[in-house]
């Protein structure tokens, strides 16, 4: 059971410190580089999908900042929103995709995914730091 509540804090802590980041956006998080960015980059994407696709990253972050606002005392319905919110952003990022974009965007997605589970591996090992 004390495993449970530690897991518990520690996605309350990560979503926290996730929606934050536009809060905190001075200094070193500044230079964190912009989905949208990176995908046209790596995607090549043509103006008209790169205009879209910052609009679907501007929406979900809204969303995501009401979803907190929400359930700021239940972990586990924020992390079930997030979840939610990310994969309908993903698809209709893909929407917007052809054949060959979508092949790169898997790989994108992957990167970014285990990008997120070592964030989350060092957060935790400064959590149990500190306790």
């Amino acid at each position: 059971m004390k495993s449970k509540s530690t897991l518990l804090r520690c996605v309350a802590i990560s979503f926290i410190i996730l929606a934050g980041i536009n809060i905190q956006a001075q200094g070193r998080m500044q230079q964190a580089p912009d989905r949208a960015e990176v995908l046209k980059k790596e995607l090549s994407l043509n103006d008209k999908q790169f205009e879209q696709v910052k609009n679907i990253f501007a929406k979900s972050r809204e969303e995501m900042m009401k979803n907190r606002e929400e359930g700021m005392g239940d972990p586990e319905t924020m992390m079930k929103k997030f979840k939610e919110n990310n994969e309908k952003t993903n698809k209709k990022i893909e929407s917007l995709l052809n054949a060959d974009q979508k092949k790169k965007f898997v790989n994108i997605k992957e990167d970014w995914k285990k990008q997120n589970e070592e964030r989350m591996k060092r957060m935790r090992e400064r959590f149990n730091q500190q306790n």
